[in-house]
């Protein structure tokens, strides 16, 4: 499945006892408790109907539970690419609720890539449902959590992501401010971990979609050749990301194709048929 750019609509143009224990936990465990609070009040369990797809998706997978043992990524790309054939969202949020409720994925791990999953629910939501109300809501979530703690260069680079993407459901006024705080969170990341793939295509991606007159455009190449110099991974952990890659290439295919440079693009859209 052609993954969908974290930046793609990004248009400058449109875009007691109780007391006691709140105080002393962190918001960030807080917004996590009143999710996981959230999913055991639910008593229907989940299900998706074999009319829905010719492939029955169950609640853990033998696929899901074999690449989870290599990387965590490997898990939630099933999920994305299960809900991208259905056409349906429960696969992205039965991962979700598992992310919640897996007690041996450390926190701040867990924070990103259920801020990762919310990104995700909001592309479905803008793209398949057609559901600005539910899109919005999702990237807000995602941004919540990934702005209560920030410490990695991967914290920096996804936040940075969800807030391009969030600009679109922005008012004019904001506009400006936000593009700017994209820009910031980027080079925050990069100042982290000068290596960090991820945050160059943030940079490449809000830069080929904003307008030429803001600055746009003239730093799309020198972002995504920086990017694809990098790494995919920064470490070989269990919980690290390596998404990205793939990114980039979509980023200077249409960079490309905008420029009238079809030799060009050719070449990047026969390295994305790749990964397909």
């Amino acid at each position: 499945m052609k993954t969908i750019l974290l930046a793609s609509i990004v248009q400058l143009t449109s875009c007691s006892e109780s007391k006691t224990v709140e105080a002393q936990t962190p918001k960030s465990d807080v917004t996590i408790n009143h999710l996981t609070q959230d999913i055991h009040k639910e008593k229907k369990p989940y299900v998706i109907s074999k009319q829905d797809s010719s492939v029955v998706y169950k609640k853990e997978t033998n696929t899901e539970l074999q690449v989870q043992k290599k990387f965590f990524q490997e898990s939630v790309e099933v999920a994305i690419d299960e809900t991208w054939v259905i056409k349906k969202i429960d696969p992205l949020l039965l991962k979700v609720k598992k992310t919640l409720l897996d007690k041996d994925i450390p926190k701040q791990d867990k924070i990103y890539w259920l801020a990762y999953l919310h990104y995700y629910e909001a592309i479905f939501y803008k793209t398949i449902a057609k559901n600005d109300h539910k899109a919005s809501a999702s990237i807000e979530k995602a941004i919540e959590l990934l702005n209560e703690n920030p410490r990695t260069s991967e914290d920096y680079a996804l936040l940075a992501g969800c807030t391009s993407f969030s600009i679109q459901f922005a008012n004019l006024v904001q506009l400006p401010k936000i593009s700017s705080k994209v820009s910031e969170l980027a080079k925050k990341s990069l100042q982290l971990n000068p290596k960090n793939m991820r945050a160059y295509y943030v940079l490449a991606s809000h830069n080929l979609y904003t307008p030429k007159m803001f600055g746009g455009v003239v730093k799309v190449e020198e972002y995504a050749h920086k990017g694809l110099a990098c790494p995919e991974r920064l470490d070989h952990k269990l919980y690290s990301p390596y998404w990205g890659k793939y990114k980039i290439y979509e980023i200077l295919e249409d960079y490309y194709q905008m420029e009238n440079r079809p030799l060009e693009a050719k070449k990047y859209k026969e390295l994305i048929k790749k990964k397909l």
